[in-house]
């Protein structure tokens, strides 16, 4: 059984704060399906306020303690993981920088410090309400090979 990928990599549509990108549409005999990339942008002032907050329950700090990978106190020892993994401590940096480019396009330079991805797989769901739709065409095709999925056939 052969495989076929089409790769998109589009913006699709935005429910509250997620942008929903098309990364690929895969049909394998029976077995098919369409598969997002969501994110989100973070506010300069959200971002501070993750990065101020980050570990505040200590727990990873207590699973550090506990794998004996530290003997530093809390407070010490946020300092030295954010201070030698910076924001990828705090955040899953999205990485595709076309998508990032297009989600500040979007929301405003000023608005936004990074693009933080939020899920993605086997994401869309057929009964998705849009606060805004910027691909109805993709959107149809994504219904179309989501029901084909759902059928089975």
């Amino acid at each position: 059984m052969s495989r076929k990928e089409t790769k998109y990599n589009e913006l699709i549509g935005r429910i509250g704060d997620d942008f929903y990108f098309l990364e690929y549409i895969f049909e394998a005999g029976d077995f098919c399906g369409a598969v997002a990339n969501i994110v989100r942008p973070v506010s300069p002032n959200e971002a501070q306020y993750m990065r101020d907050t980050w570990d505040s329950d200590g727990e990873g700090w207590r699973m550090a303690v506990d794998a004996e990978s530290t003997t530093l106190g809390l407070d010490e020892w946020r300092e030295q993981v954010l201070a030698i993994d910076g924001d990828d401590a705090v955040f899953d940096i999205c990485s595709d920088y076309e998508m990032e480019k297009k989600i500040i396009e979007i929301a405003g330079e000023d608005n936004v410090e990074l693009v933080e991805n939020v899920g993605g797989g086997r994401s869309f769901d057929l009964d998705m309400e849009w606060d805004e739709l910027y691909n109805p065409e993709l959107w149809e095709k994504i219904k179309e090979v989501e029901t084909k999925a759902l059928k089975g056939v």
